[in-house]
């Protein structure tokens, strides 16, 4: 996606971010990848992997969430149930299970399999309190191959939902915004 972009752009090292060439670059891969809209399922957006990983080692948590961020995810869960005919929840994760290490004078992402598996539990507490609560299926997003490899066709099928939960940031940002964008 990013890649395709670019190549659209006249000097893609010179100017600023063109919204217009963006836009229709998504719109392009939504029909190529025949990304679903998902009608009656709610996208739930939570960036994992470094985040939760700098959380537990660094505020002590031992779940995902501090109570007030949680207490708001169920808050805008419960809102999307009630207004609208939704009958699954669908987590996007962004799971790259890796932390910010410092690197050659700069952050990089590496892959762990403790982080792995730490993110899972800590995001078990998360998906069984939800569970209870709202009595719908859940799953986490499905990968066509691995998340890593994927990251366009979630942050599209993201875009191009129905309903949707957005993690206040990075992608989740980024997403809100070309959703604005598109819905006018």
């Amino acid at each position: 996606l990013l890649r395709d972009y670019l190549e659209k752009l006249d000097d893609p090292y010179c100017g600023s971010f063109n919204e217009d060439i963006f836009i229709k670059n998504v719109e392009e891969h939504i029909i190529k990848n025949s990304v679903e809209v998902n009608e009656n399922s709610l996208l739930i957006h939570l960036r994992t992997g470094d985040y939760i990983g700098w959380l537990n080692r660094y505020c002590f948590q031992d779940k995902y969430f501090d109570s007030d961020r949680q207490e708001r995810l169920l808050e805008k869960i419960h809102d999307y149930i009630s207004l609208n005919n939704i009958n699954k929840i669908l987590f996007v994760t962004a799971m790259h299970f890796g932390d910010s290490v410092l690197s050659s004078g700069s952050f990089a992402s590496s892959f762990s399999e403790v982080g792995l598996k730490e993110n899972k539990r800590l995001l078990s507490f998360l998906f069984n309190e939800i569970l209870n609560e709202f009595k719908l299926p859940l799953d986490v997003f499905p990968s066509r191959q691995c998340y890593i490899e994927n990251v366009d066709y979630h942050f599209l099928s993201l875009i191009n939902a129905s309903h949707a939960i957005l993690d206040n940031r990075g992608f989740g940002v980024l997403i809100d915004k070309i959703r604005c964008i598109r819905n006018g």
